[in-house]
């Protein structure tokens, strides 16, 4: 409810009607003895109340998510979620490895990969829409989590040639570099070793601190090896 802004999308993203979130929301209310949601205009807002609620709530689902991450592979029909975010290098080289990996030993989980900009993926993490997100950069928020987990090294790509048709000169992690289609007439220069190296990190917010899906899956990436591993 709170993610999506609207009770009719909450019934939609939970695959069920509105009056049955309706009325699961009242009788918490009632439980509690407090409203949680305000209507407006254009959907729903949280209340004070709710506001107080959420972190709970919050907690509470990383839980039930964790039960069945780990009670899943002996019930196939538990299924476990985890939903990513990460900056496009990190979704077109590392993050297919590391998924297929990671489902071979836990076919039970659903994730899903969402790609963007690091500022972007962090306020998804903030606002609960992601439970991790790969960045290029740390925030240093206070309730944030940052590991790094692998580097890389960044090479400026040139023409091999003074000019090549259509091509101008990039700087690019090397490890996307060596996935590009061969015959081109380009070739990787190296740059100073003060600027050469691009730092990965997993980020996830505090209130899924405890999950246990998102500490497995965090291992996972730090065990697997990379061209230029985390040190």
């Amino acid at each position: 409810m709170v993610r999506s802004g609207s009770i009719t999308k909450a019934a939609n993203q939970l695959n069920t009607v509105q009056s049955n979130v309706t009325a699961r929301i009242k009788k918490l209310e009632e439980a509690l003895g407090v409203p949680l949601l305000s209507r407006h205009a254009r959907g729903v807002r949280v209340t004070s109340g709710g506001e107080a609620v959420l972190p709970i709530a919050l907690r509470l689902d990383a839980l039930l998510n964790d039960l069945g991450y780990a009670f899943g592979r002996r019930i196939p029909l538990k299924e476990a979620k985890l939903r990513l975010g990460a900056i496009e290098t990190v979704a077109a080289i590392q993050l297919p490895h590391l998924v297929s990996q990671f489902l071979r030993d836990s076919p039970h989980v659903d994730i899903s990969v969402q790609t963007g900009s690091s500022s972007r993926l962090i306020k998804q993490v903030k606002d609960g829409d992601l439970d991790a997100a790969f960045v290029s950069r740390t925030f240093s928020l206070s309730n944030f989590r940052e590991e790094l987990v692998f580097e890389d090294k960044l090479v400026v790509l040139a023409p091999k040639t003074i000019v090549e048709t259509g091509v101008g000169v990039a700087v690019m992690p090397e490890s996307f570099v060596q996935t590009l289609p061969r015959g081109r007439e380009l070739v990787p220069l190296p740059l100073p070793k003060d600027i050469a190296t691009i730092q990965t990190f997993v980020v996830s917010s505090r209130t899924s601190e405890s999950s246990l899906l998102v500490s497995a899956f965090v291992d996972h990436c730090r065990s697997l090896p990379f061209s230029y591993p985390c040190r």
